[in-house]
């Protein structure tokens, strides 16, 4: 029972599981020799009960994913080659994030995903393709399907259709997580010091809101309780949903069959630029985060369950890997002489109530400190007005 483990057992646990949280730096670090470690590792640093994360955990798992974000932005060099990657390692954590902390934010995506899966609803675009679902069978050669009225007629709805689609989704895009807006607005920003044309900085911030936001929910719709939108049929109509929708909030024109939409595209360009900079949160949301570490040093300790193997197994990781930071950081004078983990068993969990004080401030970070004394004076101050309340309640 975690009631019958003592809390402040294990001290440098409880520092280096600390400063894994608030310093992204450590986990980004360590990335770079053992990608693969990082990946099993880093999300369970990070929860408390049930694997899930409270409010705080998530400030800075979302900070820990902008850094990955800004790495993998700055290995580019340009806009063009950061846009054209896959498989980055901040989408993995995102799309991690959303999966377990924003289930609920399925519900945005129902009516799209209800509008797609009626049978009647095709978003088909190929005119042969069209004429043999029309008439059975496949067009002779000397038939040109796109001048049959029938196919005409069907290519035209079809096309309807699917911008019926995208227009459902845009009508819902304002209900989004504070934390993918904060992603974001960090993404804009790097995106514009690298580059000041304005449409690069926003293909940048469909990327994520396009390419993992919306991917995420839509073609994984299973992990969400959500079986009924798996048939291949409607699999299908969702790729070509998502495909349409970073063309479009990626400022570039249809292709192919496609090509009749560039018209409506066209028209709706200021639309889609307003909800792209809609997602852009002003200064509050960072200077809150910029808080939260103050909060840790002057309320109630922040906690962590882990498995024990997994904390044993992180602790070893770091310190046998101490040479990948400056040798003036705190995470030497913590690891490198400790045993702690030899100590631990191989079963169960720990709870351990993390201990802010390894965290050090810069003799030059005077911001940092006064942001520290206005935290803890306004901390000091609410106590005895809480107590007050409490007692006006009873």
């Amino acid at each position: 029972h975690a009631c019958s483990i003592p809390n402040l057992k294990y001290p440098t646990m409880r520092k280096l599981f600390f400063l894994l949280q608030v310093n992204p730096i450590y986990w980004r670090q360590m990335y770079i020799s053992h990608p693969q470690f990082v990946k099993d590792s880093i999300y369970l640093s990070f929860t408390t009960f049930n694997q899930k994360m409270g409010n705080r955990e998530k400030i800075y798992f979302t900070r820990q994913i902008c850094e990955f974000l800004q790495y993998s932005l700055n290995k580019c060099h340009t806009i063009n080659k950061f846009l054209a990657t896959s498989g980055e390692f901040w989408d993995f954590l995102l799309k991690c994030f959303f999966e377990k902390e924003c289930s609920a934010s399925y519900i945005l995506f129902i009516p799209v995903l209800e509008y797609i899966s009626n049978t009647t609803i095709s978003f088909e675009s190929d005119p042969s393709i069209i004429y043999q679902n029309i008439y059975g069978q496949p067009p002779s050669g000397n038939v040109v399907p796109i001048e049959d009225f029938r196919v005409k007629e069907t290519f035209i709805v079809n096309l309807r259709n699917l911008w019926h689609g995208i227009e459902i989704f845009t009508r819902k895009y304002q209900s989004i997580p504070m934390e993918l807006k904060y992603v974001c607005t960090k993404m804009f920003g790097w995106a514009a010091d690298h580059n000041s044309n304005e449409i690069d900085s926003l293909r940048c911030v469909s990327k994520i809101l396009i390419g993992t936001f919306v991917d995420l929910y839509l073609s994984k719709s299973e992990i969400f309780g959500f079986e009924k939108y798996q048939d291949t049929i409607v699999r299908d109509k969702i790729e070509v949903l998502i495909s349409s929708l970073s063309t479009l909030f990626g400022f570039v024109s249809f292709e192919g069959y496609f090509e009749p939409l560039n018209q409506y595209s066209n028209e709706i360009m200021p639309h889609l630029k307003d909800i792209l900079y809609s997602l852009m949160i002003g200064p509050e949301y960072e200077q809150d985060g910029d808080k939260m570490i103050y909060y840790d040093m002057s309320s109630e300790t922040p906690k962590l369950e882990i498995l024990s193997q997994k904390a044993k197994d992180i602790f070893k990781m770091f310190k046998d890997n101490l040479y990948q930071y400056p040798q003036e950081d705190v995470i030497h004078e913590l690891l490198s002489n400790s045993k702690e983990d030899l100590t631990i068993s191989n079963e169960g969990r720990l709870f351990l109530e993390l201990n802010p004080s390894v965290y050090c401030f810069l003799v030059s970070d005077d911001k940092m400190r006064k942001l520290y004394d206005q935290t803890k004076r306004s901390l000091v101050y609410m106590t005895p007005i809480t107590l007050a309340l409490g007692k006006v309640i009873e």
